[in-house]
């Protein structure tokens, strides 16, 4: 019931009573719609006759045509909270983040959505989820830049030709751009861009890598024929020498010679000699300077060679062999295994929540954290055992020699030292995992069928983590 029926009151007290109890109804949370409710209220209640009821009627109509429009805007914005809520969720968990801050943010709304659903719960919430994006982009920025600048020195290169300045300046270019505007990264264009930059990068490498083999190769071609041109002429000079030698004893077997004459055949033969050993001398001293400048050139061009080699197939943060390592590797492995009929199994490992060390910790700390693995790998691999690094914080090993179950045996050794491995930021300190997945060569196998089997027991053993899974014979 709306209004409390009195048998006493008069028809236009009925009606003034059941407008005012509907006027009330209408109310509403915006206090100027509900300071008008009240203005009509007090108006009605002052009519007196029929004559003001009929005045006042027009009034309400077009009060309801005001309030209908009121209560669609009303409508109208809460479906922008809702679609922006909504929105903003999707994007959110996109970016999820564990951190406190995000902790607290839900945690208000869980507060908000506990009370009644109004427009201003509703907008509270909307402004809470447009804070944590916001925030989320500003973590977004932070770990752009730092990818950025892990990406520049690993596309750095110390090759020196016309095209090493013109791969340089395209480098630049886009650092330039990127610095501007880091989230740029996740654009499908500047990840094209950066995939030709790494592959013009691999050619100009090997390019350096071919000429430097070139270089040496002559460097040591001209060594050969400058030891060969001064044995030549130490020979020559030694028949030389040797003529001199038999003139001379001729000279002192004549019986009937006069000894000025002999003495002047002498004299002579003394200054070829004299002559010959200068030229000779000054021949070995100058094959000698050349013979050592060719020595210290082919030292320089071997440590070139050496460096070269090692950026070809070396990762320069974890220096273990990277992924044109891990094929040169695996395929020598593999034809091995196949021809001589032995076993041959790999590990692909995979870091845990590395994702999250990142952002708790930074790049730098992220950084640490992959050396130290790729050293424990390492501490605890036979000589024959090659590590690699198959990409961001994934690494495969090649087990030479060693069936599935053996190889088993090694990865979990692997995954029991790795979670022992304790790390420090500042005053905090954390713990890794790792998962591993392992597979053994089969006779028909190629790289990309066994890679593809091993990846497949590591994405099992990521369903729980910090877990062992072997593929079945």
């Amino acid at each position: 019931m709306f209004f409390k029926k009195e048998n006493n009151l008069s028809y236009i007290d009925s009606l003034k009573n059941i407008a005012t109890h509907a006027l009330r109804l209408l109310k509403t949370d915006d206090p100027n719609i509900n300071e008008t409710i009240e203005k009509y209220i007090d108006m009605i209640k002052s009519i007196k006759d029929e004559n003001s009821m009929n005045k006042m009627r027009e009034n309400i109509v077009n009060f309801s045509i005001k309030y209908g429009d009121f209560i669609d805007n009303k409508k109208k914005q809460n479906d922008y909270l809702i679609k922006s809520i909504i929105n903003a969720l999707s994007q959110i968990a996109k970016d999820y983040d564990s951190s406190k801050h995000w902790q607290e943010s839900f945690l208000n709304i869980k507060e908000l959505l506990k009370t009644e659903i109004t427009l201003s719960v509703l907008e509270n919430i909307n402004t809470i989820l447009k804070n944590l994006i916001f925030s989320a982009k500003d973590t977004k920025d932070s770990v752009y830049k730092e990818l950025a600048e892990i990406i520049f020195s690993t596309l750095d290169i110390a090759v020196e030709s016309d095209k090493a300045v013109e791969y340089k300046q395209e480098l630049l270019a886009l650092k330039k751009e990127l610095y501007f505007n880091s989230a740029l990264l996740s654009t499908i264009s500047v990840r094209e861009n950066l995939k030709k930059l790494i592959e013009k990068k691999e050619k100009l490498e090997e390019e350096y890598f071919n000429q430097l083999q070139e270089k040496l190769k002559q460097a040591v071609k001209a060594l050969t024929y400058v030891m060969n041109t001064l044995t030549k002429d130490i020979s020559n000079y030694g028949d030389e020498f040797q003529t001199h030698i038999d003139q001379i004893d001729s000279l002192v077997g004549l019986e009937n010679i006069d000894v000025d004459e002999m003495s002047k055949k002498l004299i002579g033969i003394a200054l070829k000699i004299k002559e010959s050993t200068i030229s000779m001398n000054n021949k070995i001293k100058q094959l000698s300077e050349i013979i050592e400048k060719s020595k210290n050139t082919i030292q320089q061009l071997q440590e070139k060679l050496k460096e070269a080699q090692e950026n070809l197939i070396i990762d320069p943060l974890t220096k273990v062999y990277n992924r044109r390592g891990l094929w040169h590797f695996l395929e020598h492995e593999i034809e091995k295994a196949r021809r001589y009929r032995k076993n041959l199994s790999i590990i692909m490992c995979d870091l845990d929540k590395f994702s999250q060390i990142n952002n708790t910790y930074g790049h730098q700390v992220g950084d640490k954290v992959l050396e130290v693995f790729a050293n424990t790998i390492k501490s605890l691999s036979r000589g024959s055992d090659i590590v690699t690094r198959y990409g961001g914080e994934e690494f495969l090993i090649i087990v030479p020699e060693a069936n599935l179950d053996q190889a088993y045996l090694f990865a979990e050794k692997i995954r029991t030292a790795t979670e022992k491995l304790k790390f420090k930021y500042k005053d905090k300190e954390f713990y890794i995992t790792v998962s591993l997945g392992v597979a053994q060569f089969r006779q028909e196998d190629t790289i990309e069928t066994l890679i593809e089997r091993a990846d497949k027991m590591l994405y099992e053993a990521k369903k729980t983590r910090n877990a062992t899974v072997k593929e079945m014979l």
